[in-house]
């Protein structure tokens, strides 16, 4: 499936994802390979495979290296072993500062294919929906009210390492959003 969204003129990005099921009787099988076809690739850098637990992109990890993005048929390499019933991967897209505002990106996934030679041709390989890059903010919700049992989190903070790493802190307030003597971390 593909999902039309506005993404950022930078990072990695949800392009393609892909479900597959496996039968409980199957021995274990492992996804080798994904090709896919792009459109356009002006601003975009690399395409990586993923792989998510909860279906969503941004909490995923990498199932295989980096590839240079060209328009046209990509192979784009796995090494992931699947676990009987669903599996859920992404193809993600790397953008770099050369995107404008409104360029488009679009992907078909053309072949799946497993260590046992299996290829299967996904349906709808080439699924409604693109990405566009927009000119909104780009943001993350770190910690919501309520994650891990915890009332609130206040005072939020930002930093940047010498390395370039952005450093986020906050207060974690554990019974409510009262400041002490209440019980804060």
């Amino acid at each position: 499936s593909q999902v039309a969204t506005n993404i950022p003129p930078f990072g990695v990005h949800g392009l393609l994802r892909l479900d597959v099921v496996t039968a409980g009787g199957d021995p274990a099988l492992r996804l080798t390979n994904v090709v896919c076809q792009l459109a356009a690739t002006t601003g975009v850098t690399t395409l990586q495979l993923f792989a998510t637990e909860d279906g969503r992109f941004p909490l995923s990890t990498p199932v295989g290296p980096e590839v240079p993005a060209a328009a046209g048929l990509v192979n784009v390499p796995a090494d992931a072993t699947l676990i009987a019933g669903p599996s859920t991967f992404w193809v993600g897209l790397g953008v770099s500062g050369a995107v404008r505002p409104g360029d488009g990106y679009d992907g078909a996934l053309t072949a799946v294919q497993f260590d046992d030679g299996t290829y299967v041709v996904p349906s709808p390989g080439d699924p409604p929906g693109q990405l566009t890059v927009g000119a909104g903010i780009a943001y993350s919700t770190l910690r919501r009210r309520g994650d891990d049992g915890i009332s609130s989190y206040r005072i939020p903070g930002l930093a940047v390492s010498r390395a370039g790493t952005v450093l986020a802190v906050f207060d974690i307030r554990y019974n409510s959003s009262a400041d002490l003597p209440a019980d804060i971390d």
